[in-house]
């Protein structure tokens, strides 16, 4: 699950909270081949997880409480479901459609880890039903691609909230501008590729104003030096 746990990994300075989740994405990595079910489990574990956090985040009537004691039979998918509708109302190129239809094997994945979880359920032996190593695999590869597409939205939601927060309040004079070097901003934006509405350039210089202008300094000697040569 390299892909879900890249994303996290570039986003921790932002998002700090969500290394919680990381060494779950590893138990499920390990588990893969001599525990297939755990595996399985765990991925379940960081779908309801994400979505729990997406729900509580987005949605200011949430109640983390009634979120949490959900023991309902179907609460996976539908936590799932809900967090895609949430996105959609905030980032109007999210394809709740399309990730919305996964909800039903989510729902399977819940029932598999009631019947074959190792974790969540102590199971006696020798276990009777146990999943395989390659249904294992499928599911990480399902739940890498859909929470890395589901949390890159998550991700860029919250960014641009935080770039117009700092956009409300009012800009010292003697700022940088950002416009006024077009030429170091897309040099930026090509050696750090960044998913989401806002540019990496654009969010370094809301978010992290002095490291922007260090770097800028920097770009600007450079470029000095080579106008002498």
């Amino acid at each position: 699950m390299d892909s879900l746990k890249s994303l996290i990994t570039r986003n921790l300075d932002v998002f700090p909270d969500f290394e919680y989740y990381i060494p779950i994405i590893e138990k499920a990595e390990r588990n893969q081949e001599l525990h297939p079910d755990i595996t399985v489990e765990c991925c379940l574990s960081l779908i309801q997880g994400i979505s729990k956090t997406i729900i509580l985040d987005l949605d200011e009537k949430a109640d983390p409480i009634k979120l949490e004691n959900d023991n309902t039979e179907s609460r996976a998918h539908h936590q799932f479901k809900r967090a895609t509708e949430l996105l959609k109302v905030n980032d109007d190129i999210y394809e709740t459609a399309f990730t919305g239809s996964y909800s039903g094997l989510i729902h399977i994945l819940g029932n598999l880890r009631n019947t074959r979880g190792d974790i969540s359920h102590g199971r006696a032996v020798p276990k009777v039903l146990r999943s395989d190593v390659g249904l294992a695999r499928l599911v990480m590869e399902i739940t890498d691609s859909l929470l890395r597409y589901t949390l890159a939205s998550f991700f860029a939601i919250n960014l641009d909230k935080k770039v117009q927060e700092i956009e409300m309040i009012s800009q010292e004079e003697d700022l940088i501008r950002y416009e006024e070097n077009p030429g170091f901003n897309e040099l930026l934006d090509e050696e750090y590729s960044y998913e989401g509405k806002v540019l990496y350039s654009q969010a370094l210089h809301k978010l992290y104003y002095e490291d922007y202008e260090i770097q800028l300094k920097d770009f600007l000697y450079e470029q000095e030096l080579l106008a002498t040569e």
